[in-house]
């Protein structure tokens, strides 16, 4: 009955450390997701005023 216990609390202490692996790896793709949006944000509002001033000129 001992070595039940024991596989049992080696079971969650492995599920919580590859759920700690899942948190962490979450939280990085949406800091770089975020990053890739506001990258994203930049290059079109430039790309537009770009546009604007092509067709003030026109």
């Amino acid at each position: 009955m001992d070595k039940r216990g024991q596989v049992s609390a080696e079971l969650l202490i492995l599920i919580a450390a590859v759920l700690a692996v899942a948190i962490l790896l979450v939280t990085s793709m949406k800091t770089t997701a975020r990053k890739a949006s506001a990258s994203m944000s930049n290059k079109s509002d430039a790309l537009l005023k770009e546009i604007d001033e092509i067709l003030a000129e026109g």
